[in-house]
């Protein structure tokens, strides 16, 4: 990938108020040349990042990104609440402190979430957004705040669950750790199937997190919801080419959860410690 240049941003400003918990700064309209649009960056600094001037901190980028962290800007009015979950589960010690980084989607979400899988001129951009996350976000980030380079993670969830586990399989080395979250395997006629399919050996993430919940998807002739059979054709596929459960792919079902984000909200402990356990615990596994 090539290293465009970033453009002037706004100097970001702190973020306080009931729905949030800690401390979050707001970068807006943040430029992208490879994408030709601007975008709001919101970044969550663990507890005594100001006070541990020398600790660094692996970070979390989060798709969709004005939904993770406030009410008030979540399209549904429900959040993820990364923040409060985060904050908890490193104050009991269950995952190691991370800097997590949502950036917000834009009215192109369809085409920059979806792989080229499409003769579809509105779809099939996630090649240019993995180039803006990549060489545009991450290095902005990194020359700002105290980050640490490995153990860089991607959460996302529907299209944005498919992107992150399309980035995590292109450029598992930059991004070792990936959360995929009731993906759109529907896109692209299976095209994820088959793009795993192709993986002669393991090629993908250190840590990948992968769930749906059972009352997702279609629902043909009022049976089966179909969105679990597709989610275990994709496990069983990972599995074959060197994944393994428990070690590097974390598999869940949810039972009763739909494709929305308080269904999602409710599993976000998990992928946390899946993808950010205590690095005593991962130094064990």
């Amino acid at each position: 990938m090539g290293s465009p240049a970033i453009q002037r941003y706004e100097v970001p400003r702190i973020v306080r108020g009931r729905t949030i918990r800690g401390d979050i700064r707001l970068h807006t309209g943040f430029p992208s040349a490879v994408l030709g649009n601007v975008r709001d960056l919101v970044v969550w600094l663990p507890r005594g990042y100001r006070s541990d001037s020398a600790r660094r901190y692996p970070v979390l980028y989060l798709q969709d990104g004005q939904n993770v962290f406030d009410v008030r800007t979540s399209a549904y009015g429900v959040k993820w609440d990364f923040d409060g979950h985060v904050s908890r589960l490193v104050a009991a010690r269950e995952m190691e402190p991370i800097i997590m980084v949502g950036i917000y989607n834009t009215p192109a979400r369809m085409a920059e979430y979806t792989p080229p899988w499409s003769d579809n001129a509105s779809f099939g951009r996630l090649e240019a957004y993995g180039a803006f996350l990549l060489d545009e976000v991450k290095p902005f980030i990194d020359a700002r705040y105290r980050t640490h380079s490995e153990r860089t993670g991607i959460v996302g969830s529907s299209l944005g669950g498919l992107s992150a586990l399309y980035l995590g399989l292109r450029y598992p080395r930059v991004l070792p750790r990936v959360g995929c979250v009731s993906p759109s395997l529907w896109y692209g006629e299976g095209g994820m199937m088959r793009a795993v399919s192709m993986l002669a050996t393991l090629q993908g993430p250190e840590r990948l997190w992968l769930c749906a919940g059972t009352r997702e998807g279609p629902r043909p002739g009022r049976g089966e919801f179909l969105t679990i059979p597709c989610l275990r054709q994709l496990r069983d596929l990972l599995l074959e080419r060197g994944f393994r459960l428990g070690k590097s792919l974390f598999y869940h079902e949810a039972r009763g959860g739909r494709h929305d984000e308080a269904s999602w909200c409710a599993r976000v402990p998990s992928i946390l410690r899946a993808l950010y356990p205590p690095q005593d615990q991962e130094s064990r596994e």
